[in-house]
């Protein structure tokens, strides 16, 4: 969301998201994070042509053995020609990776469509338990479950080029890792590739996300590299492990009339810094110690999206799976979740159609408002699957 460039056409992406739903074993449900099998504790990542000879030939080369979950960040053309074009061109390599899901019955957890310029490709990767590298025993038991996410980053369409890459190497590091924590989990582990860094960017980035991993708390890094010259681009593939109790797991499904709808962090300020980043005021949305201040405060059943396009979006994500309900938005209250301590100006539009926050959007029946950086903004009612704003 960084960059002009990654600000793509809605229709489009629902297209192919729509194509891919349309397969047995695909299925998009827009939450941040996907349940993992039990037993995993490692990540094996691929970088996948779309075409679909090659998609197909490539499968079918790979190791059959260990693997549980399929996680797919898919890497798009910018659309031309309409949506429809666009999901007729990916239908081929989406039945490619079905039919590999099925043959190797691995669960698919986590999709992600991006729209960026250059050939078009995937990442995929794959849990699998690996028995050296039992990092995990204290999760996955019948207190706690695994959870996982995927995220790419190419840079000059999701993080601006620069002469120093630390900035953004810690930008999409926190941008990944905050998914867990929109699922109510706690991030353990990160899984880095880096798709033809130079060098230079290559050291730059790692000590960015190790600075991101470190300050979340996350107890492994793994950081491995992949050359493809027929892509070029610089790229950030990160694919991140958490654990959530059971009981605390929060999703986009349930939503219910008489919720209340609460901002969790400040957002705007990355929108009105024309999104150069201020790390501090990423440090604050992300902290663990607030994350988990507010989780320890939910006592009832929430859904929860973090604020990585806009307020707007994380509302209208929360009606996806409900009928006959509305969210209204107090805007005098929503203007106060942008007061903030760097001294940018923002607006209700850089807070509602901005991005890169990753402050958090909760709907539940508990009392957040006690807790400090939480701010009640709206509440569910019924009505027609809108988000409606009242000043």
């Amino acid at each position: 969301m960084a960059c002009e460039e990654h600000i793509s056409s809605e229709e489009a992406e629902q297209e192919i998201i729509n194509a891919a739903n349309g397969l047995p074993m695909l299925k998009h449900d827009y939450d941040d994070c996907g349940r993992l099998h039990h037993s995993a504790n490692d990540v094996e990542t691929f970088i996948i042509p779309l075409g679909s000879q090659k998609t197909s030939e490539l499968l079918k080369t790979m190791p059959k053995e260990r693997y549980f979950d399929a996680f797919i960040s898919l890497q798009a053309n910018r659309p031309h020609g309409g949506a429809g074009n666009q999901s007729k061109e990916y239908l081929p390599f989406f039945k490619s990776i079905d039919e590999f899901l099925a043959r190797r019955q691995i669960a698919f957890c986590k999709g992600e469509t991006t729209f960026i310029s250059g050939k078009p490709y995937a990442v995929l990767a794959l849990t699998r338990n690996e028995q050296n590298k039992a990092l995990l025993a204290t999760v996955g038991t019948k207190n706690n479950a695994l959870i996982g996410t995927i995220d790419s980053y190419v840079e000059g369409r999701h993080f601006r080029r620069t002469n120093n890459t630390t900035n953004p190497g810690f930008y999409a590091a926190s941008a990944a890792i905050s998914d867990i924590g929109a699922n109510g989990g706690t991030p353990l582990e990160l899984h880095l590739n880096l798709i033809n860094a130079s060098r230079k960017k290559r050291a730059e980035f790692i000590k960015g996300a190790e600075e991101a991993a470190k300050f979340n708390r996350i107890r492994r890094l793994q950081i491995d590299e992949t050359r493809n010259p027929e892509l070029g681009e610089f790229c950030a593939a990160f694919t991140i492990i958490g654990e959530v109790p059971e009981q605390k797991e929060m999703t986009l499904k349930g939503l219910e009339e008489g919720m209340r709808v609460y901002l969790a962090g400040r957002a705007g300020i990355s929108k009105a810094n024309d999104y150069f980043m201020i790390k501090e005021h990423l440090e604050y949305n992300l902290s663990p110690a607030f994350r988990q201040s507010v989780f320890d405060n939910i006592s009832s059943k929430a859904l929860c999206n973090d604020v990585s396009d806009g307020v707007d979006k994380s509302l209208r994500n929360l009606l996806r799976h409900s009928t006959g309900l509305d969210i209204i938005v107090d805007d005098c209250e929503l203007m106060k979740t942008g007061y903030n301590p760097f001294r940018v100006y923002v607006t209700l539009d850089d807070i509602k159609y901005g991005g890169d926050d990753y402050c958090l959007i909760i709907a539940t029946n508990s009392e957040l408002e006690r807790v400090p950086g939480v701010q009640e903004i709206g509440r569910v009612e019924r009505g027609e699957g809108r988000v409606i704003y009242k000043d």
